[in-house]
């Protein structure tokens, strides 16, 4: 997930497991550029304030075992396009070895 071009074209399954793995990696970078602007949940104009929220929150007492997509659509044509990806990611609490998802 490292070249720009190949993820501006992947299918919106694919974006979900990169992320997933981006998330598991701490590869906040990643995280962070791969977001789109009008993410307004998840998005900061302030990346260097982003960036450090991230490494504070990245799921650091957690172990990213797996991202199980369920399914992907798509909506509308062309700009206008939106996919809708449903997803279980599945993690496991470092310290009490609990599994969640």
């Amino acid at each position: 997930h490292k070249d720009e071009d190949k993820f501006g074209a992947a299918a919106a399954e694919a974006i979900v497991r990169a992320r997933y793995s981006a998330y598991a990696k701490r590869e906040v970078d990643f995280i962070i550029a791969s977001t789109h602007p009008l993410n307004e949940a998840n998005f900061m104009a302030d990346i260097e304030h982003w960036r450090e929220t991230i490494r504070t929150n990245c799921y650091d007492n957690f172990e990213l075992t797996s991202c199980k997509i369920m399914s992907e659509e798509y909506q509308g044509e062309g700009a206008d396009e939106q996919a809708i990806v449903k997803f279980e990611a599945t993690m496991i609490q470092v310290d009490s070895r609990e599994k969640v998802s």
